[in-house]
């Protein structure tokens, strides 16, 4: 039921609740009887926002349907937090650890693809954890260091950069710049 109600000039009140379905008014306040029943529970409402703004997901966006996603999300962790709150204590490491569930699997499948950065492979083996990288079925990647440095392989001619590191798979020097586990003419 939808319901707009005007209380002063210039004042709306618009409700919308799945549990009433006609239109009555509370005889001994004289208003409808959905904002009564809200006035009466309002306490829950309140304390949901408390809890949902203390540790919120949410980031500053002007497209509507993520900033209902963000809300929906906040208060999902809300209700898991309240539903196993006889396991844990601590609000924070509880979101912590539903954030690191949440983002696993994807970490995981990321992992996985070919020609990975260097950075992003050594930074999701530290999210991860190093056992549960070898787990996913990539080798950790060993990174290759010369004693001298070296010209770049890819870029040597039009840059000239010096790197001390190189490729994964033929050993060619390769900067950080054009860098990826292997070299372009090994993909």
């Amino acid at each position: 039921m939808l319901l707009s109600y005007v209380p002063k000039k210039h004042k709306t009140v618009i409700m919308l609740s799945s549990m009433h379905h006609t239109e009555s008014m509370d005889s001994v306040k004289g208003i409808p009887e959905i904002i009564s029943f809200y006035n009466s529970c309002k306490g829950g409402v309140d304390s949901l926002d408390e809890k949902c703004a203390k540790y919120c997901c949410a980031r500053r966006s002007r497209r509507w349907p993520l900033i209902i996603f963000y809300r929906i999300l906040d208060i999902a962790a809300v209700n898991s937090f309240i539903m196993s709150n006889y396991n844990t204590s601590d609000r924070l490491s509880f979101m912590k650890n539903l954030g690191k569930s949440l983002v696993k699997p994807h970490l995981e499948r990321r992992y996985t693809t070919p020609q990975l950065s260097h950075e992003l492979s050594s930074l999701i083996v530290r999210i991860l954890g190093k056992d549960m990288a070898t787990e996913v079925g990539q080798p950790s990647h060993e990174i290759i260091k010369f004693e001298t440095m070296k010209n770049c392989y890819t870029c040597y001619k039009l840059k000239r950069r010096k790197t001390r590191y190189g490729c994964q798979t033929c050993g060619k020097p390769v900067c950080w710049q054009c860098s990826k586990p292997t070299c372009n003419n090994c993909c």
